[in-house]
């Protein structure tokens, strides 16, 4: 599709019938692009034209009529981008049609904002009218404080929370305030629900983001809430993390279905240290969540993994300690958690090696690579004879990595006989790679 010579001056209709033929071409979208700016101010009135035609099923040649509108600097643009705005209302619309005329209007409010004509009454109207997310931006952008309590009750909205909570943070430190005023009409029983009890989640999760202090008598009364999640996001806005109750908010948290405050959790926790040993026990053995909806479900797989991981981590030289994390979890999380423990000590796996299951003493020889080479080599070549081939193999690789790098020589008297008997040739060759100069 050749371009076209804004020079050669085309007549109007010619334009108008051409650029709705590059529109509607979505396989050719960034030639439509080229040919429409080399218009240049000539495909206005064209554009105009097209977008006055009315919504269509298919929103995407509409949009980029619009977006091409908001790239024309020109004083008749932001007319046109505000009549489209107002013009098909959606809720008059046909359920396929609001749904991509949504998608226009929205980009009309961008691009309004883009060339700084957006008005204070254009965000209203498109927030309370049209729940434009771009609008939602634009109220953070231009700090229309008048909208705080409007964006703070769009935190129960599934859609529009996220842009909300980017315009409240926007709106600091005015916005703080309002936030903390919904959080205490949210706590009410009279108006707990699945909306409000998300809104919680989502303000509290907001505060804890931009560090502000909740006084105590609003943390313990949603801690106090009947929603196991509400009380995980109330816990980040504790001042600290050494009570049982915060302790325990956070775990559950951490084993939420919602990644985001599983997230927050997670870095809540690192502060805790091994206060949450015992709680996490505990929770890791029940290995049930309940939702906002109150429907219980089993705990969330990877916050399992890293809670087990954690756990594993604070204990330590304590094998009581050790014994009692192993019987909490079944034997594919404790492989899991050892494989990714990064500072295991010497006494847990000296336990670990001798497990009854052979992937948990295969993935305690391949951590034992984490050991002092010379400490670990002995325990190395008794696993040579380890009933289980994974095991024997762990051993073996590991060891000949060690003689390798001239951190551990293996004599004839440090090789098990039964080593011997099940794979002598393994064993000649460790003993002669370790006689080596």
């Amino acid at each position: 599709m050749a371009g076209i010579d804004p020079m050669n001056g085309p007549n109007t209709q010619k334009d108008t019938i051409q650029v709705a033929a590059w529109l509607d071409d979505l396989a050719r979208r960034e030639m439509a692009v080229e040919n429409i700016l080399a218009l240049g101010h000539r495909a206005i009135e064209p554009l105009a034209h097209y977008l006055k035609q009315g919504p269509q099923p298919v929103s995407q040649p509409r949009v980029l009529a619009v977006q091409m509108l908001g790239r024309l600097h020109d004083a008749r643009v932001p007319e046109l981008l505000r009549q489209l705005l107002r013009a098909y209302p959606l809720h008059e619309l046909p359920p396929g049609l609001a749904e991509s005329e949504y998608r226009v209007k929205d980009a009309a409010m961008g691009a309004l904002v883009v060339q700084n004509e957006a008005t204070v009454d254009d965000i209203c109207w498109a927030i309370q009218s049209e729940r434009l997310p771009s609008a939602i931006r634009a109220a953070g952008t231009l700090r229309v404080l008048g909208l705080r309590a409007s964006l703070v009750e769009l935190l129960t909205d599934d859609v529009l929370a996220s842009p909300a909570e980017s315009a409240l943070h926007a709106l600091r430190p005015e916005s703080v305030q309002s936030v903390l005023a919904a959080i205490q009409a949210w706590l009410d029983p009279s108006s707990d629900s699945p909306r409000t009890r998300l809104a919680l989640v989502r303000a509290f999760r907001w505060l804890a983001s931009i560090h502000v202090a909740v006084e105590r008598g609003l943390t313990d009364k949603a801690l106090s809430h009947a929603c196991c999640m509400v009380h995980s996001a109330a816990a980040l806005v504790m001042p600290d993390v050494k009570d049982t109750a915060t302790i325990e908010a956070l775990l559950h948290g951490v084993l939420s279905k919602d990644p985001i405050l599983a997230s927050a959790c997670r870095d809540r926790l690192q502060q805790a240290g091994p206060l949450f040993l015992e709680s996490g026990l505990d929770i890791l053995r029940a290995n049930r969540e309940r939702d906002i909806y109150d429907n219980a479900h089993p705990s969330d797989t990877w916050g399992r993994y890293w809670l087990l991981t954690q756990l594993l981590q604070w204990t330590g030289d304590n094998a009581r300690n050790l014994h009692r994390v192993m019987t909490a979890v079944s034997e594919d999380e404790l492989v899991f958690g050892i494989h990714r423990w990064n500072t295991p000590t010497a006494a847990a796996l000296k336990q670990l090696i001798h497990h009854a299951n052979s992937r948990v003493r295969a993935a305690a020889a391949i951590a034992v690579e984490r050991l002092d080479p010379v400490e670990s080599g002995s325990w190395l070549t008794n696993r040579l004879s380890d009933r289980n081939w994974d095991v024997r193999w762990q051993a073996y690789t590991a060891l000949k990595h060690r003689i390798t790098a001239r951190y551990v020589r293996i004599y004839l008297a440090d090789i098990p006989l039964s080593a011997w008997a099940i794979n002598p040739l393994k064993c000649l060759h460790l003993l002669m790679m370790s006689r080596r100069p």
